[in-house]
């Protein structure tokens, strides 16, 4: 009797283990599904994450990129619609970017998020990364289009963007920047199209035995060919008159330049760099692009350049007082009239004419003047645009500001999201 009594016990006691083991079981594999789907919808919303960055990344280097494509993952595929915003949209491009775990086609989870898209512009005047000094402007001057600058000084005193700083004479809007906003140029896009680049921007050291107009080095060959370019002290580091000269004249196996100006023993084993030299009309040349400086002598003639435009790496410096007349297409690309990466576009000498407009009508440009890195200041101006990280104006200045004749085409735009949200 006790032997059954213990056996029914057990029988009991081993349904009871096995019901509790079959329930824990069933919540085990249920807390594992759930686990399984919250762990597969992450995923699948940081592959619509992954989709949305890579796509900012491409507008970030085209402004004009549209898709409509999946890519896959270890883990997921998602699928990224780059596409222009429909009537009812904000921005400038849509993103729609889903996640997909494990596949498109047979997905166990999806996320979906809709990204809203400002891409930047050459929709300014006058755009300044940092300063915009205008306080030396001649009365009569005006500048009509929109304006961007960091910091405004009208007044020339050491407080910026006071009321007095933003009244720029003309009219549109006076602007304060965003850091981070201002467009950076693709040289590489440039030299892919230029009709002529110039790659002679050779450095080397001036010998102790240079003197009066006669500059000595060691390397052979370094003046060949060089005749009628510039060459430049750079140990100076400035453009005044006695840190460049025009060579005349190539002796000894391209060691010796004669120049045009008498430079002393004050370059004596400094630094110097050949410079290019326009000092001739140009026509249809296109986009010129130098590898170096470039130096726009006027102090003999009034220089013209018909449909063509210089995309420099380093320093544009106008030298002389005679005029100077860039024109831009009509139709087409309109490329920048002067454009540098690393250095300054300078214009600083008060140009000839018996009155002001006269003198305003020896600096005209018909296209963009822009420097990413360094500052553009000129002395007397009638254009469409300038931009610089420092934009300094002196003189009597006109500017009127031309969309048709300002092209994005060449500078990269760092795009701004408006809206990142979940669909």
């Amino acid at each position: 009797m006790k032997k059954s009594v213990t056996l029914i016990v057990s029988i009991i006691i081993m349904v009871v283990l096995a019901l509790i083991a079959w329930t824990i079981a069933n919540f085990s594999s249920a807390d594992l599904e759930m686990t399984t789907r919250l762990l597969d919808s992450e995923r699948a919303l940081y592959l619509a994450e992954s989709g949305a960055e890579w796509a900012l990344e491409r507008l970030a280097n085209d402004s004009g990129f549209r898709t409509d494509e999946v890519h896959s993952l270890s883990y997921g595929e998602y699928r990224i619609i780059c596409r222009d915003p429909e009537a009812d949209e904000e921005g400038d491009v849509i993103i729609e970017a889903i996640g997909y775990v494990p596949t498109q086609s047979d997905f166990r989870a999806q996320r979906q998020i809709k990204v809203v898209v400002k891409i930047g512009g050459l929709n300014y005047v006058v755009e300044a990364n940092n300063q915009f000094n205008w306080y030396l402007m001649h009365s009569g001057s005006s500048i009509v289009g929109d304006i961007v600058a960091l910091y405004y000084n009208g007044d020339g005193d050491a407080t910026f963007n006071e009321s007095e700083d933003l009244s720029v004479p003309g009219s549109g809007e006076r602007l304060i920047l965003t850091p981070g906003t201002y467009p950076t140029i693709d040289l590489t896009y440039f030299e892919a199209k230029a009709t002529t680049i110039w790659d002679n921007a050779k450095v080397t050291t001036a010998l102790p035995s240079s003197s009066a107009n006669i500059l000595r080095v060691s390397q052979r060959d370094f003046f060949t060919g060089m005749t009628q370019e510039v060459v430049r002290n750079l140990t100076h580091n400035t453009w005044n008159d006695n840190d460049w000269a025009v060579i005349v004249r190539v002796l000894s196996n391209g060691r010796v330049a004669i120049l045009d100006r008498n430079i002393g023993d004050t370059w004596d084993s400094d630094q110097i760099r050949l410079v290019k030299r326009f000092f001739q009309n140009m026509f249809n040349q296109n986009i010129y692009y130098v590898k170096g400086d470039v130096l726009l002598d006027l102090r003999n003639t009034n220089l013209t350049f018909w449909y063509t435009n210089i995309i420099a790496e380093q320093d544009i410096v106008i030298k002389g007082r005679y005029g100077i007349l860039m024109t831009t297409r009509t139709f087409g690309e309109s490329w920048p009239s002067l454009a540098t990466k690393y250095g300054d576009i300078l214009s600083l000498q008060q140009p000839l004419g018996s009155t002001e407009l006269r003198r305003l009508r020896r600096r005209r440009f018909g296209g963009l003047i822009y420097s990413e890195q360094g500052e553009v200041s000129f002395n007397y101006l009638w254009g469409i645009g300038v931009m610089g990280n420092d934009v300094n104006f002196d003189g009597r200045i006109r500017l009127r500001y031309v969309s048709s004749k300002l092209d994005s085409g060449g500078f990269i735009f760092e795009p701004s999201v408006i809206v990142w949200r979940e669909e």
